[in-house]
């Protein structure tokens, strides 16, 4: 009987199909839903054309029941991660994967696979893509907004406990979502190396860890403005 060749993954480990071949990196996050629409392929074939792919799966959302190698190489990406720590964490694994092995990358894509039915004009995006990177743009692109006060609140409340009259929390509840003070409602964010540099220097261990969210796009948002960093929003493809 013939032993049946199985790809053990290592959870957290950055896995090579292809060396990079573009200056774009555009990292997309998976979500749970099979097979991927036509709308979501297109999109992916177009971005593989113009950048390197890199793909984000998380045992967090559920996308575990396909081999992630073979949706990595049918989509023309060039490696993949199996996160099982919090997405900032599993993201800037990534990134630092690129600014340190790779060392190619000037420009980046992040979007999560599920928004990109929301990109206006989507056949101009990976035109967009080289013009920003070949320009002198410095600026993260992206619209951020804060959180309403309501759903701050689902942060920090804390449950009475039985036959006591205070609230308390365990210190891995308390140190949860403490920094996730923004979000993002852009189907996509652009930014380049250099902000990306700055963004490495962050303490992973006390800051990253504790954005327990399924949404890349909060991750990012709150380190910008955590961070004081300039952005721009950019209404229309094609506007820088």
């Amino acid at each position: 009987m013939k032993l049946k060749q199985i790809l053990i993954m290592n959870k957290n480990a950055v896995y090579i199909l292809r060396q990079p071949e573009h200056v774009i990196l555009s990292i997309i996050m998976v979500g749970k839903d099979y097979p991927k629409t036509e709308t979501e392929q297109q999109m992916i074939d177009r971005l593989s054309e113009v950048s390197d792919i890199f793909f984000i799966f998380s045992n967090k959302i559920g996308n575990h029941k396909i081999n992630m190698k073979k949706f990595t190489s049918l989509n023309r990406g060039c490696g993949f991660i199996y996160g099982t720590k919090t997405i900032g964490e599993t993201l800037f694994d990534v990134l630092e994967y690129s600014k340190h092995i790779f060392q190619k990358h000037i420009g980046y894509l992040l979007l999560n696979d599920w928004n990109i039915a929301e990109i206006e004009n989507r056949a101009k995006l990976p035109k967009s893509l080289v013009n920003w990177t070949a320009s002198t743009l410095v600026k993260p692109i992206l619209k951020i907004r804060r959180l309403e006060p309501d759903e701050l609140y689902e942060f920090y409340k804390e449950e009475e406990s039985s036959g006591w009259k205070f609230w308390k929390s365990t210190e891995e509840e308390a140190d949860k979502c403490m920094f996730l003070t923004h979000t993002s409602s852009s189907p996509y964010i652009y930014f380049k190396n250099l902000v990306v540099e700055k963004w490495l220097e962050k303490d992973r261990d006390n800051y990253l860890r504790t954005f327990e969210t399924d949404d890349i796009r909060d991750i990012v948002a709150s380190l910008i403005k955590d961070l004081g960093m300039e952005y721009l929003e950019v209404v229309n493809l094609g506007d820088v």
